[in-house]
């Protein structure tokens, strides 16, 4: 009981962190490491930048379920406001998914792609380019696309880690 306690602490502490990472917590402070805005930013290594959307809230945020060629089931993360406008994302610990939405979603090779790193509780932020290869299932990631029928077609995939140090 301890073990599942303390896991669900962690795990309402991480994405917490990337709530605030992907929603910002206010406008008074850019969140991103650089003096540009995250639309603007040149990905390390890369001529291509970030969609002008990057910015905007993702389609989908949630973990990678399963992963078939060029299609993902996404495990669609619940949103909640709280009295006082902060957001908590939620979603499933081990096991259990059952209460969760889940989205398929399909790329193609326009899709750009791209990591998220988050450092310190969100102090810094570094976003790099990245392929399809980098997926894996379990991955945090959100997505930018257009919705057709009951699928998302993704233009941006973005993975987002945090390194809690």
């Amino acid at each position: 009981m301890k073990k599942y306690v303390k896991n669900r602490l962690l795990l309402t502490c991480v994405v917490s962190v990337v709530s605030l990472s992907i929603f910002g917590c206010g406008h008074d402070k850019d969140p991103v490491d650089t003096k540009k805005s995250p639309d603007t930013v040149q990905l390390q290594g890369s001529e291509k930048t970030p969609e002008k959307n990057a910015e905007k809230t993702p389609d989908l945020t949630g973990s990678i379920k399963e992963m078939q060629g060029k299609q993902l089931t996404v495990i669609e993360n619940v949103t909640e406001t709280s009295e006082d406008g902060g957001e908590t994302m939620i979603s499933p610990g081990d096991g259990d998914d059952s209460e969760f939405n889940k989205i398929p979603v399909i790329y193609d090779e326009s899709t750009l792609f791209s990591i998220q790193t988050i450092y310190n509780g969100g102090d810094k932020q570094e976003v790099t380019e990245a392929t399809a290869d980098d997926l894996s299932v379990g991955d945090l990631i959100a997505i930018w696309g257009t919705s057709q029928e009951d699928k998302l077609i993704a233009t941006h995939i973005r993975i987002i880690k945090v390194v809690i140090s």
